[in-house]
């Protein structure tokens, strides 16, 4: 199996060599259920797609209303600045805007293609409902583009200062976008510009790019691969009437069993998801329908709600995932969320040993585990069960995800660890090999067993000679403020007393000394200070016969009053930006020592510009049931943003706090609610965050068309205030239709009506008091993005029946800068009489009431007061360098 899976890839490798140099930079075929880039051979994800017929053997259709996407690891820097697109295209219709991918999209009934380079775009009239050959060209030495349809050059115009931007290539749908409706074939990017000899070629071709430029290694990968299926199911089916692979086996096995009991439509539903996700190769992120089931664990049994989950890791679409919710179960062995996966699709025995070496010698593990799971009393397989975000899956010292850092912070010798899993693959591999009805064979299994014990080995390589340090070294680096912290949230925020109880580790004994006994005893007990963090200091001895090392550890104790919440968000799961995933979020409210408050959702990172270049990340969170937390309103949303650029971390409350306060009876001025916390993500204190709501219809009191709100609408702008381009329809949601006419006529009030039409509707289509306090607030905190981009537009709820303006994105602001104006700001100036006489008068008395010196400069000084004491943690979390001292800031 493994000289067979090695000779594929080789020559998967050579077809990628081979189209590179034919100037080739990425294509894929769609050939098959799961995309392959054919070059570079990197991961694609893929949701809300199917596999259709194509232009050539197969193509990937975007099912209508289901928000599909491709997503790539290919960055379009590889195409250069002179490039051709080449793809088969098909359109159920172009009056659907829609994205087809960065330069490519559907908009006003045309198709566009806008390089990255400056100039006009190129647009022509598709047809429609057959696949049809388009090639977008870019000849930046030229300064030319093409757009070519069917091999014919229809449109070109010229073009300046080609650029590329950094990011990776994404089919479909993207934050931001309608949902997509078109198929594709054949999708090719050419790192250079082909003349239109070779593009017509393309079209003419009775095969594809692949079928035509790598013929050999092509054909040599699909009759390796062949062979690899036949051996694999020959060695299923020799397994089938082997007598010793029988299930009972693994349901003998000393391991947890559970039970789950599904209707007759819970089973329906299920396999149609599942069938599905096969089916179409589909390997994103995303979930079946939640059904409500009965589940025995071990004899105990309680309702739960299930669900099964593709975990977007872009594997085989073979074997199951789901996940199990009982968070309402009150004992304790049954209590939260566990996730079943199979196990060949992690690298499972490496990580049940590091639980069960973690076990020994540190807290009690209660995950990763290996289970049995029956499906109304028939065995169903052998899972990896692990419990979601309640605790570690495994203990980390160093507080890293990857099970090879784990395994090296372990006081373990080489020689233990190899004993270790020995051990264990003999204990586990006739539970494995009992489960007839897994993706592996019996034979591949001892190859994936052998495979991992050979990673093991590769991961210890890495750690430091251990003749030299002994197990007293070990022992050393294996006692951090982590292995100490108890029950507190992380050693950077210890609320009450250490967990000392670790007498001796591995034959070494080990001692504690504290360094400042009017905060922390030699026995783990913690006196709180009063207003300010203290630090505490404990000196650690490790002794084994004659020979000891000390180490010395260092505490953050809060005081009794801890002015700032603490948040902690646990998903113990790589987190992206493309897709959430399960998650728990626990509160310690400001007097409080413990956990007290806990909800599960959904977690990913978001952002723009703080996904590439923040470290400290942002984070949105779903809720699985709507709730209120820390005084923000009931919401299914929280927003957890890290201010990043912000030394002071106080001007996106302060702005939206200030716009709050310009309200008044009947008027009111609508913003997020925010709450100053600091986080802890996955054990790790991560500093200062902003927690709040989100903007949406829920806020603002919107109500559907079937509601009686035909004139509500809420849209996001991306950039720019000329036309509707930059906008994201918020509300109505786009899978219920999109609704641009109330924008488009705004835009057109705004851009093409002339003076006196201006005049006589401004009044009637914009709350002129609102463009009023929020042009106030953009130039008075000197917002940098907020001249060209006033985030929120809204018509309906709470705000009127006119559209009005709500802020967001405040961080870069209280600089020093020009007058910040848009064109909305330049027409109200020029045609609406009495504008600017209003816009000063209101200066006026903002600046006699919450914008005075006096009510600012108390604002200020709170929220100061507030972050003093944890902007030192934060500080020293992030390693920032003097020169963002948090007071001189302020």
């Amino acid at each position: 199996f493994g000289v067979l899976r090695e000779a594929a890839d080789h020559y998967e490798r050579k077809m990628g060599k081979r189209l590179l140099g034919k100037g080739v930079a990425a294509c894929w075929d769609f050939d098959e259920p799961r995309i392959t880039e054919r070059v570079s051979l990197g991961t694609v994800l893929t949701e809300g797609t199917r596999l259709e017929e194509g232009h050539h053997g197969n193509a990937r259709a975007f099912i209508p209303g289901e928000n599909g996407y491709v997503r790539t690891s290919v960055s379009l820097n590889s195409l250069g600045s002179n490039f051709t697109i080449s793809c088969w295209l098909k359109l159920a219709d172009l009056g659907h805007d829609q994205r087809i991918f960065r330069y490519m999209r559907v908009e006003g009934g045309r198709f566009v293609f806008e390089p990255p380079a400056e100039g006009e775009p190129l647009t022509v009239s598709l047809p429609t409902g057959r696949f049809v050959h388009v090639a977008g060209v870019l000849d930046a030495g030229k300064g030319k583009a093409w757009l070519y349809v069917d091999g014919e050059a229809l449109v070109s115009v010229p073009v300046t200062a080609a650029g590329i931007r950094h990011e990776m290539v994404t089919f479909g749908q993207v934050p931001g976008s309608n949902p997509p409706d078109f198929a594709v074939d054949d999708f090719v990017f050419w790192n250079r510009a082909l003349p239109a000899a070779e593009i017509t070629a393309l079209v003419e071709a009775g095969r594809g790019v692949l079928k035509r430029m790598v013929r050999s290694p092509r054909w040599k990968v699909c009759v390796l691969r062949a062979i690899g299926r036949a051996a694999h199911n020959v060695g299923l089916m020799g397994d089938m009437f082997n007598p010793w692979y029988h299930e009972s086996t693994a349901m003998s096995a000393d391991i947890p069993r559970w039970n789950v009991v599904l209707s007759r439509a819970d089973q329906k539903a299920f396999a149609a998801f599942e069938n599905r996700r096969i089916r179409d190769g589909i390997n994103g992120y995303c979930t079946s329908d939640r059904r409500t089931v009965d589940v025995a664990l071990n004899g105990s049994s309680a309702q739960a709600r299930m669900e099964l989950v593709c975990p977007g890791t872009g594997r085989e679409g073979q074997g199951r995932a789901f996940i199990v919710d009982m968070g309402g179960i009150e004992a304790d062995t049954m209590r939260g969320k566990f996730l079943f996966e199979p196990p060949e699709w992690h690298p499972f025995m490496p990580q049940l040993l590091v639980a069960k070496l973690a076990g020994d010698v540190g807290p009690r593990v209660s995950s990763p585990r290996l289970c049995s799971v029956t499906l109304n009393g028939r065995f169903e397989g052998v899972y990896l069960v692990r419990r979601v975000g309640d605790g570690l899956d495994y203990y980390s010292p160093v507080g890293q995800r990857g099970w090879q850092d784990h395994l090296r912070s372990l006081p373990f010798t080489r020689a233990e660890v190899l004993a270790e899993f020995d051990e264990m693959a003999c204990e586990l591999l006739p539970v494995l090999l009992a489960d007839r009805t897994g993706a592996l064979n019996s034979v591949e299994w001892r190859h994936l067993i052998a495979e991992q014990r050979k990673d093991t080995v590769r991961a210890l390589e890495g750690r430091e000679a251990e003749p030299v340090r002994g197990m007293v070294g070990l022992v050393r680096d294996y006692v951090t403020g982590h292995v100490l912290k108890g029950e507190n949230p992380a050693p950077e925020y210890v609320v009450s007393d250490l967990d000392l109880s670790r007498s001796s580790i591995r034959g070494v004994s080990v001692s504690y000394r504290s360094l400042t006994p009017s905060i922390l005893s030699d026995d783990g007990e913690v006196v709180r200070p009063v207003d300010a963090c203290a630090e505490a200091q404990l000196a650690a001895i490790f002794t084994q016969g004659e020979h000891a090392v000390s180490n010395i550890l260092e505490f953050t104790v809060i005081p009794q009053k801890h002015r700032l919440p603490l948040v902690c968000l646990d998903a113990r799961q790589r987190m992206g930006s493309d897709f959430r995933v399960p998650c728990v979020l626990g509160m310690i409210g400001e007097d409080e020592t413990k956990v007290e408050h806990r909800v599960y959702g959904r977690v990913r990172l978001r952002g723009n510009t703080s996904l590439a270049k923040a470290r400290k990340k942002y984070f949105s969170i779903r809720l699985d049931t709507p709730d209120s937390l820390l005084g923000i309103r009931k919401t299914g949303y929280i927003m957890l943003t890290s201010g990043w650029r912000d030394p002071t971390m106080m001007h996106d409350k302060l702005s939206y706090d200030v716009f709050k306060s310009f309200s008044s009876p009947g008027k009111p001025r609508i913003a997020t609610t925010s709450r100053m916390v600091e986080l802890v993500v996955d054990g790790r204190y991560r500093g200062v965050y902003i927690m709040s709501d989100r903007i949406d219809a829920e806020l603002l009191g919107l109500r559907s068309a079937a509601e009686g709100g035909e004139r509500d609408v809420l849209y996001k702008s991306g950039k720019g205030y000329s036309n509707v381009k930059p906008y994201v329809q918020k509300w109505p949601d786009r899978m219920a239709g999109e609704r641009w006419e109330p924008l488009r006529e705004l835009m057109a009030l705004i851009d093409d009506s002339t003076p006196a039409e201006f005049a006589a509707k401004a009044g009637k289509a914009l709350d002129i008091d609102n463009v009023i306090d929020f042009e106030i607030l953009v130039n008075f905190t000197n917002n940098a993005e907020g001249g060209r981009n006033w985030a929120f537009v809204a018509r309906g709820g709470a705000g009127g029946d006119r559209f009005y303006f709500l802020p967001w994105d405040f961080d870069m602001t209280f600089r020093r800068g020009r007058w910040n104006v848009n064109a909305l700001q330049r027409r109200l100036r020029a045609d609406l009489p009495g504008y600017r006489g209003r816009l000063t008068a209101r200066y006026r008395e903002l600046r006699k009431g919450v914008l005075s010196e006096e009510s600012l400069m108390a604002r200020i000084a709170g929220l100061e007061a507030l972050l003093a004491d944890a902007m030192r943690r934060n500080r020293k979390c992030w390693d920032l360098p003097e020169r963002k001292e948090f007071h001189a800031n302020v």
